[in-house]
């Protein structure tokens, strides 16, 4: 600990957090804060709150690292980073912003179409990792040639600037779509679902696995189905080391595996892991772990609990996919799409 204190910034990243104890991860996660190194911070406080939540005043230091986090963007002059976009690209506004980068709407003069950009933040542009990881994302997109992934248009990289454009979707959210509040049958609910799993089982195929699956990254888009929109920390499979450090967390932790958790890597298992939480999710309307760290331990609550008209053979797929140990999930997505297309047609 007093090592640590002496450093100007320690990159939690470089270090098996998931070996730490509660006390030394809120300890690390202070002295970062101490120095104002705010996404680092959170790391460590995110790795305390799966050890014990009730820690202290835990709750309240994690949540003001991450309104810090966010709040860093509040100081991003929007307009003096559209000045040094491409002319081409008109009526340039705010679609949503991350930790990382920006995402805006706007109109491509030259081919006279709709375009969405997507910049990395302009403190990002020295961070080795954060370039690197936003590259590979670009790389990773433009890989996959398919209808139901978003498609890359153009990039423009130098040392000041550095962003993407794709196509503008106008889509609704898997909840809004096939969500229990929304009125579809089983079968069209199934039919979605099935759909998306085959999207999955292409780029795994391709050697790529998706690591963050949520439905903030699906996209329903009419006549296309759900599209794949979001490949932030998407990683090849033979790069399965590269980026990530032992310790850290990827992902979003309602939907991260349990091996991730542990501090393992991230592969086709656990992104079956995460399509289950999923499953879960919009089968059911409730999210199956109400505090992450319970993914370490046990299997979730029945979705029938939740759900008692959920199909049976539903529940018997979620549950499989959400299986504690990888080796008991099914093998690949192929299987998973196959058991939704027979519960479509049933």
């Amino acid at each position: 600990q007093a090592e640590l204190k002496d450093e100007d910034c320690v990159d939690p990243a470089s270090l098996p957090l998931h070996q730490f104890e509660v006390e030394e991860l809120y300890e690390l996660g202070a002295v970062l804060e101490a120095g104002y190194h705010w996404n680092e911070s959170l790391l460590a406080y995110d790795w305390a709150a799966l050890k014990r939540l009730d820690y202290r005043d835990l709750v309240k230091r994690r949540q003001e690292a991450k309104d810090a986090v966010l709040g860093n963007l509040e100081f991003i002059d929007i307009d003096e980073i559209t000045e040094s976009v491409d002319k081409r690209y008109e009526k340039l506004e705010m679609l949503g912003q991350g930790g990382m980068g920006v995402v805006l709407r706007g109109w491509d003069s030259y081919l006279e179409r709709p375009v969405a950009l997507k910049l990395i933040m302009p403190n990002c542009l020295t961070d080795e990792v954060a370039r690197e990881r936003f590259l590979r994302e670009i790389e990773t997109l433009s890989s996959l040639n398919h209808d139901q992934i978003v498609q890359v248009f153009n990039v423009h990289k130098d040392e000041t600037l550095l962003y993407y454009t794709m196509e503008l979707l106008d889509g609704k959210s898997l909840h809004d779509t096939i969500g229990v509040d929304v009125e579809c049958t089983w079968s069209q609910r199934f039919g979605v679902l099935a759909n998306m799993a085959q999207v999955l089982h292409f780029i795994h195929e391709k050697g790529i696995f998706h690591r963050d699956l949520k439905p903030d990254n699906v996209l329903i888009v009419e006549e296309r189905g759900p599209v794949l929109i979001d490949f932030g920390i998407a990683k090849a499979q033979e790069h399965a080391e590269g980026l990530t450090q032992a310790g850290q967390l990827i992902g979003t932790l309602a939907y991260m595996a349990p091996e991730l958790v542990r501090g393992g890597g991230g592969g086709k298992a656990a992104d079956i892991f995460a399509f289950g939480v999923i499953l879960y999710e919009v089968l059911t309307g409730k999210l199956p772990f109400t505090n992450p760290v319970t993914l370490k331990a046990k299997a979730p609550p029945l979705p029938r609990e939740h759900k008692p008209e959920l199909p049976q053979e539903a529940e018997e797929l979620i549950l499989q996919c959400m299986a504690l140990e990888p080796e008991d999930r099914p093998e690949d997505f192929g299987i998973v799409a196959k058991t939704l297309l027979e519960l479509a047609n049933n």
